[in-house]
């Protein structure tokens, strides 16, 4: 009796544990990207159109880099957490672009245990006083 227990109850841990991602894919997000040239601050609004089938979200946020393609694994890219374990479907993503002459790379992401889904990729340039390329 005792082993039956244990075994129903590892099979309930990994029933758990698999079920956090139904479809077991990154979640899809949309972003829309403003940039004030006289703060030099960028702001992203961001709606995750597609879950992934992910009941939660183990980190939301936002990269900015000098990198054409910023990644969270790429050495040159600055990651900033906007939350941590949460299922928000929409969250805003700001950073301040300090470099003069600079062309930045900016994209939000959303890690799962599926993986890691991220927005477009959008640059902003601190010579020309700002706007989107």
């Amino acid at each position: 009796m005792k082993r039956r227990i244990t075994s129903l109850f590892v099979l309930f841990s990994l029933l758990v544990l698999f079920a956090g991602c139904i479809d077991f894919e990154p979640a899809t997000l949309k972003m829309e990207a403003t940039y004030d040239p006289e703060s030099r601050v960028v702001t992203c609004d961001v709606t995750i159109v597609n879950d992934g089938g992910c009941i939660n979200f183990t980190e939301q946020g936002g990269i900015y880099s000098l990198s054409e393609v910023p990644s969270h694994l790429d050495q040159y890219s600055t990651v900033e957490v906007v939350e941590r374990n949460t299922k928000e479907t929409t969250f805003r993503y700001q950073t301040k672009l300090t470099l003069n002459n600079t062309k930045y790379y900016i994209r939000t992401y959303v890690k799962t245990n599926a993986g890691t889904g991220y927005s477009d990729i959008v640059s902003f340039d601190t010579s020309s006083g700002g706007g989107e390329e």
